[in-house]
């Protein structure tokens, strides 16, 4: 049997975590900040700011953290603006509260996205945790959350994932928690923590496997169907034993936005080889171009050869010899010669229009 530990957190007023200080109008959100919500009804919740997605001035976070709509607040009450679902399918917390059971929850995780659209008096921050580059996780990976509420980075290894969640072992993610973001370390952001699973250990204590829904910044995963299911993750409990990793410093788990030298190096040869290619291809593409263009230049001289005979045939019969035999027998030499020549450039020609259409020479279609 299985629990449920959502990581969002309901306040009863503002003022139990907005201190009243001085602020500046222009308000800046960066990832792991807290960020307080707003709902129609005027009940206050609390999540983490989990990514800062810079291209579209948003905040990613949990789903789960208000309705669609309500007005998102920093920590010291300014209005930043107003959250937008990334599925229109996520359930309200107050609708998954009087269910009676945990099972809508366990079924809206899998769309349990959300992002913060800043108004025009807030922007985003720094990406201080994982940095700003997204990763695809692979089994064998180590996990790594922030919390607002915790104000550690905890990690743990990966156990398992899909399309939409990522499962881990224990994250010790508290009520607050909700949204904040996860990554591996040296590799980059890969979603948003939602909560945890807890099951009963053989000794009759509890054992965690944390929840994390998976980065969508570019909005391509479609929300899950009937037919694939909502089944999640059963693990082995055996492989839930091992307690959080603690890190009271997050340089020790850093995402980073530089690559570790291995990756770096990987880069490099990845580009070097497109490199090489593209110039193989440009100096496959030029001699073609050349060797085209030379053929052209030859054509046209021919041609420019057959013209200037062409011309002096016609200049010599309009002065004909004084000791020419009057007949047709010259009208029909000349005939014959001026057939010949014409035949010659009807093949010139011809070999010349087999490069004309596919070439785009300045001044050829002036010949």
């Amino acid at each position: 049997m299985r629990k449920l530990r959502p990581a969002a957190s309901g306040l009863l007023a503002l003022a139990l975590i907005c201190p009243n200080v001085a602020h500046a109008t222009t308000d800046s959100i960066s990832q792991g900040d807290r960020i307080l919500f707003l709902d129609d009804n005027g009940k206050y919740s609390a999540c983490t700011a989990g990514y800062v997605d810079h291209d579209h001035a948003r905040i990613w976070t949990a789903g789960h953290c208000a309705p669609e709509g309500s007005q998102a607040l920093d920590a010291y009450g300014n209005k930043i603006g107003k959250l937008k679902q990334r599925y229109a399918v996520v359930d309200s917390p107050k609708e998954l509260e009087t269910d009676g059971t945990t099972a809508g929850f366990e079924r809206s995780f899998f769309h349990d996205a959300s992002y913060v659209v800043l108004n025009a008096t807030s922007f985003g921050g720094t990406n201080a945790y994982s940095g700003d580059r997204t990763y695809a996780p692979k089994m064998g990976d180590k996990v790594c959350v922030y919390g607002a509420t915790t104000k550690t980075v905890n990690c743990s290894n990966l156990i398992a994932f899909n399309d939409l969640i990522v499962y881990a072992g224990d994250l010790n993610v508290n009520p607050g928690d909700s949204g904040g973001p996860a990554w591996v370390p040296g590799k980059g952001y890969i979603g948003q923590i939602l909560g945890a699973f807890i099951y009963e250990a053989p000794d009759g204590g509890e054992l965690a496997m944390s929840i994390i829904h998976r980065e969508d910044l570019a909005e391509v995963v479609p929300q899950r169907t009937d037919h694939a299911g909502f089944m999640h993750h059963n693990p082995d409990i055996n492989t839930l034993g091992s307690p959080p990793d603690i890190h009271t410093s997050p340089r020790s788990a850093f995402g980073s936005d530089l690559p570790t030298a291995s990756e770096y190096a990987r880069i490099v040869r990845e580009h070097q080889l497109e490199m090489l290619h593209a110039e193989a291809t440009v100096a496959a593409a030029e001699e073609r171009i050349n060797k085209a263009e030379g053929d052209v230049q030859q054509l046209r001289n021919e041609l420019n050869s057959a013209r200037e005979e062409l011309a002096r045939l016609k200049d010599s019969l309009k002065a004909p010899s004084p000791q020419q035999p009057s007949g047709g027998s010259s009208d029909g030499n000349t005939g014959i010669i001026i057939g010949a020549i014409v035949g010659v450039l009807g093949v010139i020609l011809g070999a010349a229009g087999m490069f004309l259409p596919q070439l785009s020479i300045p001044g050829l279609n002036a010949i």
